[in-house]
């Protein structure tokens, strides 16, 4: 079925028929390119296979399958299965992770670390003046993070502290 999404409505398809996507992955790929939008929404992934049409992405293919196919790769494959299931998914008590209090993915720095931030951010207001510089176009970049389509150009200027204390 078709779909479209985002803020610029970016059209694509969904299947999950076998036959669809052979169809599109194999023989006709040419058929269904990406194309620019998805390559600039997708820009971390580079020019690697995920963002790739054509030649390059024909190219990329041949290598990937060349290694997937190895028996060195299916055992890795098989063997991180394995260990994922049983070291990630199963269900691990929090109580047993004493040190981390809330299990074995919890910071103990993280909230040290947001105070951090935000005093050294509220050090740099309190003693700078930061204005965006007049006429620059300040847009959000559609991508996977957090981008500025153009950046954001600012004028930093040392604050005059003493007036403000009195």
């Amino acid at each position: 079925f078709e779909a479209r999404a985002g803020i610029t409505g970016v059209r694509f398809f969904v299947t999950c028929d076998p036959a669809n996507v052979r169809h599109i992955f194999t023989s006709n790929f040419a058929n269904y390119p990406k194309g620019d939008e998805f390559a600039e929404i997708f820009d971390v992934f580079g020019d690697g296979i995920f963002n790739a049409d054509g030649d390059s992405w024909r190219r990329q293919r041949a290598k990937s399958q060349l290694i997937m196919a190895g028996p060195r790769f299916r055992a890795f494959s098989a063997r991180y299965s394995r260990d994922k299931v049983e070291r990630s998914l199963l269900y691990e008590p929090s109580y047993k992770f004493i040190s981390f209090n809330a299990g074995p993915r919890t910071c103990l720095g993280k909230e040290m670390a947001f105070v951090q931030m935000k005093t050294a951010a509220a050090a740099v207001l309190w003693n700078f003046a930061v204005k965006t510089v007049p006429d620059h176009v300040v847009e959000p970049k559609l991508s996977i993070i957090l981008h500025m389509k153009n950046g954001l150009a600012v004028t930093v200027k040392r604050r005059n502290v003493a007036g403000v204390h009195g």
